[in-house]
């Protein structure tokens, strides 16, 4: 520590530059300080000049005075701070410990960081080693079902000592009778003991205990023992310990953690901590000099799509409501309601709701009336326009006009740069594009949102154990083995190679997608909870321009990745148009055709689609929406009735695209070309709709759907 007191006492002024600051506030760290690091590092910052290099560097400074804050904060980890358990007590040498957890209390995310899910099986994420003592308490369900004590079992769930007290329920008739059964599952095997005599009614409470001292068991109802039976395999008692069967109320486990487990589990869930107090507790302004807040509160002043000045106050008030795509009412109609606008920002209102639909044409135009009509430097107008004339295919103008905006409007034309140059190229140019946004100034919340979880899902990629596929149009990252990270890699490849051939006019992208691929739902809700993001986050994420995947190599054919293809056709789709603004039904319909499609070689073999055809199926009136409610359904509506609305997409776009006579096929193409031109939606509509006759097109897609579903 006298290290850290000299470094402490040289005067700031010693101490030239951002890169002599933080080697100063690192040394402290490393002499055993992280508090006097922090507050070596805060005081540098408050006293330089150069606020471009500050924000240039803000991750690198972020980072280290969130670590020492976080070092602060737990310095000493141990169960108490890492679990969510009750911790009864810990004796840090020898690794015993007393743990309880209060079920019905628990988050929904808390029981996954503790325990793994197998199934109807909960082990403790531990093996514990030696003697154990494994308490649960519950409520039996209506009607009863079985349940069990665990322990001794392997990480998968498949071998282990299995306790299950059985019940037999008399009050009710009929009379149910499930045997007690204390028993080693799984190889090598071994019964402890059965019965039928002497079992509980199941209704109410119930509590039961597994003891093991020195290899032999005993079990308990309550306090009372029912009896102890040594085993024939010693050996094997260590492993992993836990509950099996529904009404768990609390659960207490004691025992001798195992050294190794614990320590890489003491070490992935104290990154979990981290992480979690970085993205929600640490308050990083608070280490900042008093300009960088004055900023970010500048910043939070600019939301997105702002009203511009001037406008009258009721309008002011509800200028969100332009932004809802769902929104009835024409610009004219609403601004009358609202106190009334003045020409310039009536095309501005204009110009939003074409945002809304994607209807770039008219956006475009509105943008630019708007800005010959007196918003000339207006940076949400800026924004719109230049995103707009992206789409209508000016894609390399319109980021040249953004960057030459930046310095001015680093919030609007910095988040607007990004996206469109993830487009271009992919998440990580985006990435670096919102570092340059941040170091013009741009701080507000969507900026620093984005940039913090594109760089954590990012990070993925590096992260010891996973796979790679690597190609020039796909990086997929897996959790799977390296042959089915390959196989679907390969499939991948094939499934864009295939929307190239139907929908030529998509762009392709300057870096290869990215995909994160998943074993389970539980993996990706950790996943999304380490970096900062929504944990309902599946499939493609346009924000971040790349995909989260699950895929249970288990449960899935490499060849056939239902959920991998069809993300990425909105993946690669939204390189060319914007899929958060484009009919429902056409994007989701081909998302189905792709996800019934298996890899052949170097190509796709087109199938029908069974869950979605079995799901139609499940609606004996046929349908749910005619053709016109389908493809001019409200975004609202469809979110409410996405159930029925995705797999009648799917038939509706498949029989048009591959079953409908070959005029109304090259009409689906016209319907594409014009969205794909920016044009409204009225107009698409007429491209394809407006020359079919819609109660023939209902009574063919009947019959296509009838003999979809008697082929399955």
């Amino acid at each position: 520590m006298v290290l850290a007191g000299l470094l402490l006492a040289l005067p700031l002024a010693s101490i030239q530059g951002l890169d002599e600051a933080l080697a100063a506030a690192d040394a402290l760290a490393e002499a055993g300080d992280p508090a006097a690091a922090r507050r070596r590092l805060t005081a540098a910052l408050a006293r330089a000049e150069d606020r471009g290099e500050i924000l240039g560097r803000l991750d690198e400074i972020r980072g280290r005075l969130g670590a020492w804050a976080f070092q602060a904060s737990i310095p000493s980890p141990g169960p108490e701070e890492l679990l969510a358990a009750e911790v009864r007590s810990f004796k840090e040498k020898g690794l015993k410990v007393r743990l309880a957890w209060d079920w019905e209390s628990l988050s929904p995310a808390e029981p996954n960081q503790d325990f793994l899910h197998l199934g109807d099986r909960w082990l403790f994420r531990v093996p514990l080693t030696g003697d154990l003592k494994l308490t649960a308490e519950g409520t039996w369900t209506d009607p009863p079902q079985r349940i069990a004590l665990l322990c001794g079992f392997d990480r998968g769930g498949e071998s282990g000592w299995s306790f299950c007290p059985g019940f037999k329920r008399e009050k009710i008739k009929p009379v149910l009778t499930l045997p007690r059964r204390l028993e080693r599952i799984g190889s090598p095997f071994e019964i402890l003991a059965t019965a039928t005599e002497d079992l509980v009614e199941p209704s109410g409470d119930w509590a039961w205990t597994v003891e093991l001292r020195r290899g032999s068991f005993s079990f308990k109802k309550g306090s009372r023992k029912l009896g102890s039976w040594k085993t024939a395999y010693p050996d094997r008692t260590d492993g992993y310990a836990g509950f099996e069967g529904p009404g768990l109320r609390r659960l207490e486990l004691s025992g001798q953690l195992d050294p190794a487990a614990w320590g890489a589990l003491r070490d992935a869930l104290l990154e979990r901590r981290r992480q979690r107090f970085l993205n929600e507790e640490y308050r990083f302004e608070e280490d900042m000099p008093a300009w960088y807040g004055e900023l970010q509160t500048a910043s939070a002043a600019r939301p997105p799509f702002r009203p511009p000045a001037g406008v009258p106050a009721a309008a002011a008030a509800a200028w969100a409501e332009l932004l809802d795509p769902d929104l009835a009412q024409a610009p004219e109609e609403w601004a009358e309601d609202h106190g009334g606008l003045a020409p310039a920002a009536l095309a501005y209102a204009g110009a939003l709701r074409a945002r809304a639909h994607g209807e770039w044409a008219l956006c475009a135009r509105l943008a630019r009336e708007a800005r010959e009509g007196g918003l000339e430097d207006f940076g949400p107008l800026h924004e719109i326009e230049q995103t707009a004339l992206f789409f209508l295919g000016k894609r390399q103008p319109a980021i040249d006009a953004l960057r030459r905006l930046l310095p001015a409007w680093p919030d609007d034309a910095g988040y607007a740069l990004a996206r469109l140059e993830g487009r271009v190229h992919g998440p990580r140019r985006m990435l670096e594009v919102l570092d340059e946004a941040v170091a013009a100034g741009g701080l507000s919340p969507r900026i620093a949102d984005t940039r913090r979880t594109l760089r954590a899902a990012l990070a993925r990629a590096e992260e010891e154990g996973v796979t790679r596929f690597s190609g020039t149009v796909l990086h997929l990252f897996a959790e799977a083995d390296p042959d089915f990270t390959n196989e679907a890699g390969r499939a991948a490849v094939s499934a864009i190679r295939f929307i190239n051939r139907y929908w030529s006019r998509i762009r392709q992208p300057r870096e290869p997608l990215v995909v994160l691929q998943f074993n389970s739902e539980e993996s990706r809700v950790r996943f999304c909870s380490r970096a900062g993001i929504d944990q309902d986050a599946s499939g493609y994420l346009p924000g971040l321009r790349l995909s989260l995947v699950v895929l249970d190599p288990e449960k899935t054919d490499p060849s056939a990745p239902g959920p991998l293809f069809s993300a990425l056709w909105f993946q690669h789709l939204d390189s060319t148009l914007d899929v958060e603004r484009i009919p429902r039904w056409f994007l989701h319909g081909f998302a189905g055709v792709l996800g019934g499609c298996t890899s052949m070689g170097a190509g796709l073999e087109l199938r029908a689609n069974v869950p979605l055809i079995a799901r139609s199926a499940e609606n004996e009136a046929g349908f749910f929406f005619t053709p016109r409610q389908l493809v001019t359904l409200p975004e609202a509506e469809w979110d409410k009735h996405a159930y029925w609305a995705e797999c009648e997409s799917y038939l509706l776009l498949r029989y048009l695209w591959a079953h409908a006579p070959k005029e109304q096929q090259a009409l689906l193409q016209a319907y594409a070309e014009a969205l794909f031109d920016g044009r409204t939606r009225a107009e698409a509509w007429q491209a394809l709709f407006g020359r079919i006759d819609l109660e023939a097109l209902q009574e063919e897609l009947a019959g296509f759907r009838q003999a979809e579903i008697d082929a399955l």
